[in-house]
């Protein structure tokens, strides 16, 4: 175990010169040093049920481009769930609508979301680790999940500004960021 001296604050607190390198100064309660696995029991989030939107807004499978656009701009939401009953079959995104319906000239009062939601269909379960759903979105680049309950019904959703801002993760928030920058291939300018 490496050992460290830390001589600011412990000359007023009475405390013994020497941590464990595995101690860090606590902001929130001043003038104490805590284990990071304390810290993280005590002020991360770790399960998805903590963090994720539970106020979700779905639409049916035969609406069409126009009435998603709209209900996305009125709930102010990039993703919709498509539901058909309780039975979650897709989902369709702002950047859905415009590469796949405004980029190829299609008709947006004719065609219906579930000819242009995205395919297939990635979630994640309520009590998935942050740790284990942040992968996810990563190895998927997605910003986006669907969450479900072990029955199967959708639950909530789960954003990557979800993972930055409630978890306490901050960091997995810029791995995700970071491998959507990373070009998938390389092209050949030849």
């Amino acid at each position: 175990m490496e050992l460290f001296s830390l001589t600011a604050r412990t000359s007023r607190l009475n405390l013994p010169q020497v941590y464990s390198s595995a101690d860090h100064y606590c902001p929130v309660f001043k003038n104490y040093f805590y284990s990071e696995r304390l810290l993280k029991e005590t002020f991360m989030k770790n399960k998805i049920k903590e963090v994720m939107t539970t106020d979700v807004h779905t639409i049916s499978p035969e609406c069409n481009i126009c009435e998603a656009a709209r209900q996305m701009k009125t709930l102010n939401v990039g993703t919709l769930p498509i539901c058909d009953g309780d039975a979650l079959l897709g989902m369709i995104t702002d950047r859905d609508i415009a590469l796949r319906v405004v980029a190829s000239s299609y008709d947006p009062s004719t065609t219906t979301v579930k000819e242009v939601m995205s395919s297939p269909l990635v979630f994640c379960f309520e009590d998935d680790d942050i740790d284990d759903v942040a992968r996810i979105m990563e190895t998927r680049k997605v910003r986006r999940l669907a969450v479900l309950n072990h029955d199967r019904l959708l639950v909530g959703i789960i954003s990557l500004s979800d993972v930055a801002m409630k978890s306490g993760h901050d960091y997995l928030a810029g791995e995700i960021l970071e491998k959507f920058r990373e070009p998938e291939t390389r092209h050949n300018m030849t």
